[in-house]
């Protein structure tokens, strides 16, 4: 055990052997001055120091305007109330195809590219962010963990001094090739023995949030279609015993739309919901378009291929005629072994950019495979030209030596 993993392993096991632990806190929102309750100012150090480790990794999606939207949704949310609320209050998004997004106790948020990817406007966006600032607000995760000290102090401790060292090696060195499926480990980890979070918790989350999304101004019916695009998402999964450890913590869906939909109906009897002001769809499609392609190129990877479809999908509709569009599209009929017609996609794609290289590349391959191989050949060489220093480049000049 290295060093790291020690110090992590010792102070999540010094932290969490406490017993009697508080449960009974005022929600944030409700006090007039923010100070931190028993064991809430080592709760958030702790955190903290993960997520300064976290910040600087690789996980973090490399867009800064897609960032910058996000915050920009949860800052309308927020309305100013960072320092009444005494935390700085900020989202990250991670680049990760899993349906994710989380609140730790410091007011730092995480949301997963899968999550953003099966969104189709701000206000579901703000749907979810919402629900996740209500986790803040209320202090759940404190009150979660000192409930679950107070029941089981000894497995709690083991269980968050795991995640502990988890994050200890991810973020100190891990082999960042294995990043992703550990960060999924570590995510399963701390959601559900970090946090906890039961029925009633998620309930008053979802009518926290539904009530930012009401009052500022978003079509709240939204709410609801957010969670009716996450069940069609997870039915899409190819391995239903891996579903994201959003799904797997949180209520089932289906009860989830249960909420939203008793939310809007109580709503409905006294406002006219006709009047809610904007759902955002074009300026979010905007903001996600080549997180889409990104995240989808990670569901082709985990073979998550009638996911990958959905999202291809919904890029063509609102982009047309997109050569990175028919390269996924010939990528994924490659999956299903359609050689033909992702022969015709890659050559409509090429037709629309010649300067893709995967897109030469893999046409390439495909003609040479098929017979064709001075059209493959050319392909090839216009490949090197755009990448000579390609790793597969002297595989490939072995191809047009022969």
């Amino acid at each position: 055990m290295n060093k790291v993993t020690s110090m992590v392993l010792i102070l999540f096991a010094t932290t969490f052997l406490i017993s009697c632990a508080s449960t009974n806190f005022e929600n944030i929102e409700n006090i007039s001055k923010f100070e931190h309750v028993e064991d809430e100012k080592s709760l958030w150090k702790e955190v903290e120091e993960v997520q300064k480790k976290l910040v600087n990794s690789s996980a973090i999606y490399p867009d800064k305007d897609l960032q910058n939207y996000v915050n920009g949704v949860l800052d309308k949310l927020v309305a100013g109330n960072e320092v009444n609320w005494g935390a700085d209050i900020e989202a990250h998004v991670i680049y990760n195809s899993d349906f994710n997004a989380a609140m730790w106790p410091n007011g730092f948020m995480i949301v997963h590219t899968g999550l953003l990817a099966h969104l189709d406007n701000e206000a579901q966006l703000a749907t979810i962010l919402g629900h996740e600032l209500t986790h803040f607000l209320h202090r759940h995760s404190l009150k979660s963990r000192n409930k679950l000290v107070n029941i089981t102090a000894a497995l709690g401790t083991i269980r968050v001094a795991a995640v502990g060292a988890a994050y200890g090696l991810a973020y100190n060195g891990y082999d960042p090739s294995g990043i992703d499926d550990l960060h999924n480990a570590i995510a399963l980890g701390f959601e559900g023995a970090y946090y906890g979070y039961s029925r009633a918790t998620e309930f008053d989350a979802d009518e926290g949030g539904f009530d930012l999304v009401k009052e500022r101004g978003y079509d709240v019916k939204e709410a609801k279609a957010a969670m009716e695009n996450m069940l069609v998402a997870t039915e899409l999964v190819e391995k239903k015993g891996e579903i994201p450890y959003f799904y797997s913590s949180h209520p089932k869906t289906k009860l989830r739309i249960k909420n939203y939909s008793k939310f809007i109906n109580d709503l409905s009897k006294d406002v006219d919901l006709k009047s809610t002001i904007s759902n955002g769809e074009q300026e979010y499609m905007n903001h996600i378009k080549n997180m889409l392609i990104d995240n989808l190129s990670l569901d082709i990877k985990k073979k998550n291929i009638k996911l990958a479809k959905r999202q291809i999908e919904r890029y063509s509709k609102a982009y047309s005629d997109d050569y990175k569009s028919l390269y996924y599209e010939a990528m994924i009929l490659l999956r299903e072994d359609k050689k033909d017609e992702a022969i015709e996609k890659l050559s409509k794609s090429k037709q629309l950019n010649s300067q893709h290289p995967d897109t030469l590349k893999e046409l390439g391959v495909l003609l040479y495979k098929k017979g064709d191989k001075d059209e493959a050949k050319d392909n090839f060489r216009n490949y090197l030209i755009l990448q000579p220093d390609a790793k597969d480049a002297d595989f490939i000049r072995r191809y047009l030596d022969e």
